[in-house]
Formats: C-alpha cells, sequence, structure tokens
C-alpha cells in the first residue's frame, strides 16, 4: 500500500464552493429585503401617524390618571386640575394639573403638587 492511499485529504471542491457562496447570496438577499420591508412599517417623526401615537399615549396617561381622581377642582377649554388619593403617605390628596395655554404649538404641560410643570406632550394643536 502506498502512503498516499493511506493518508487521504479531504477537501470542498470549486463546485460546492460556489453552491454555498450562491445560498448564501440568496439568504442575504432575503434578509435585506426583509430590513427594508420593515423600515417602511416604522412611521417617521414628522409622520401624521407618530403624531397620533404619541398623542393617543399622552391620552392613555391622563385617562388612567383620571381613573384615580377624587375630585375635580378646576376645569375649562384649556385645563383640568384634579386630586387623587394619597400617594406619599403625608394623608393629603396630591393634586395634578393639565394644562394648554391655548396656542397651537406650545406643549400640554402636567404639574404634581404645584411643582414645576413639565410637558407631557409637545407642538399641542
Amino acid at each position: 500500500m502506498s502512503v498516499r492511499s493511506q493518508c487521504r485529504e479531504t477537501a470542498f471542491s470549486l463546485i460546492e464552493l460556489v453552491v454555498v457562496v450562491a445560498i448564501m447570496s440568496v439568504i442575504m438577499l432575503g434578509m435585506g429585503s426583509a430590513m427594508l420591508i420593515a423600515s417602511y412599517a416604522v412611521p417617521a417623526a414628522d409622520d401624521p401617524v407618530s403624531g397620533a401615537i404619541v398623542g393617543a399615549r399622552a391620552t392613555d396617561a391622563i385617562a388612567a390618571e383620571l381613573q384615580y381622581a377624587v375630585s375635580v377642582r378646576d376645569s375649562n377649554a384649556t385645563m383640568i386640575k384634579f386630586a387623587v388619593a394619597d400617594r406619599s403617605g403625608n394623608d393629603v390628596p396630591e393634586t395634578i394639573r393639565y394644562q394648554w395655554s391655548g396656542t397651537p404649538g406650545d406643549p400640554l404641560n402636567r404639574q404634581y403638587n404645584g411643582g414645576t410643570a413639565l410637558p407631557v406632550l409637545a407642538n399641542v394643536n
């Protein structure tokens, strides 16, 4: 027996490598197409749909707090001030106020217990 027949080397043939590269190209093309289609599903920041989603989240947050309101202290077309049960442990109801200036483009602000008013929703129209 010759030494060559006992130590048989194994390797990929050129045809096998070409087939693998072709398969990988098809898979990568499919993944790229899927990423492109998925990117169209995400709304842009200046898209009206994006604004509607942000507005819906703010509305849900306000509704969740109003659910626990024990009294409405004041309200008008651009402001609501209400009390919720004590959250800080001092036996005094907490006061929450949502206010918008009424000017298109101004933010909707939330004020908690007379503190600093923080914007909840920017650019309200």
